[in-house]
C-alpha cells in the first residue's frame, strides 16, 4: 500500500512539473533552501519525538499485559470459580481493543476491567488466601499505573499549530521547486518529482508515527492475543 502510494505521489508531482513550469526568481533557491532547512529540523524533531512515544507506549502496553496475565495466574490459586470470573473480565477487556483495532479503547471509553478485578480480589474466599493477597494488590497498583502512563502518552501528538507550521513549509517547496530551471524539461521533472515525492512521504512517515500506526498491525496486537491465548490455554 505504501509503495502504491510514493509511486503516485511520485507519477503526479513529476507530470505537474513537466507541465507547470514558472520562470524563475533571485532569491528562489535561497527560499528552497531556507525551507529545506527548518523543514528538516523540526520533522526530524518531531519524527524523534514521536518514535520515543512509540517505544514508550510499547513498553507500557507490554508491561500492563504482563501484569494481567500474573494476576491471572495468582486467581488460579484461589479456585477454578474466581479464575473463570478473572478469565470473562480479560477476554471482555482485550476482545473490544482487538475488535476496534484501538489500543486506548478501553480508556478513551468507560471501562471497569481494573475495578471488576479489584472486586476479585475483595472476594471473602480470595481474601481467605492470605499469601496471594500481596501479589494480587502489587498487580492491581501496577496496572492502575500502566494505564495512567499510557492515557498520558496517547494524548502527547503533534500539537494542531504545529502540523500547520510544517505543512506550510512543505506547500513552500513545493512551489518553489517549479520555479527552479530545468534545462532537460523530462529528466528535470522527475528529480522535482522524486525530490517532491520525499518531501510528502516524510509527512506521512510523521503522520503514521503520530498515530501509532507506523509498524504493520495495531500497536499491542500481538501482545494482547498473547494474553487471550494464556487464558485460553493455550499457553
Amino acid at each position: 500500500m505504501r509503495r502504491l502510494l510514493t509511486l503516485i505521489i511520485f507519477i503526479v508531482l513529476s507530470l505537474i512539473y513537466y507541465f507547470l513550469k514558472f520562470e524563475e526568481f533571485e532569491t528562489t533557491k535561497t527560499i528552497l533552501t531556507v525551507a529545506s532547512f527548518l523543514f528538516a529540523i523540526f520533522t526530524g524533531f518531531f519524527i524523534s519525538r514521536q518514535g520515543r512515544r512509540y517505544n514508550n507506549i510499547r513498553a507500557t502496553i507490554a508491561n500492563f499485559d504482563g501484569d494481567v496475565s500474573a494476576l491471572y495466574r495468582i486467581f488460579g490459586h484461589a479456585g477454578a470459580k474466581i479464575k473463570d470470573e478473572a478469565a470473562a473480565i480479560i477476554k471482555s477487556h482485550y476482545d473490544v481493543i482487538l475488535k476496534n483495532h484501538a489500543w486506548d479503547y478501553q480508556f478513551t471509553h468507560k471501562s471497569e476491567t481494573i475495578t471488576k478485578l479489584h472486586t476479585l480480589v475483595d472476594n471473602e474466599k480470595f481474601q481467605s488466601k492470605k499469601w496471594l493477597t500481596r501479589p494480587a494488590m502489587s498487580a492491581l497498583n501496577s496496572l492502575q499505573k500502566g494505564r495512567k502512563q499510557m492515557v498520558v502518552l496517547q494524548l502527547e501528538r503533534v500539537p494542531a499549530f504545529q502540523w500547520i507550521l510544517i505543512i506550510v513549509l512543505c506547500c513552500i517547496m513545493l512551489i518553489t521547486l517549479a520555479f527552479l530551471p530545468s534545462l532537460y524539461p523530462i529528466f528535470f521533472a522527475l528529480l522535482k518529482g522524486a525530490f517532491g515525492t520525499a518531501i510528502v512521504i516524510v509527512l506521512v512517515m510523521l503522520y503514521e508515527f503520530d498515530r501509532l500506526r507506523f509498524f504493520e498491525g495495531v500497536i499491542g496486537e500481538k501482545s494482547a492475543r498473547d494474553v487471550l491465548d494464556i487464558v485460553k490455554g493455550k499457553k
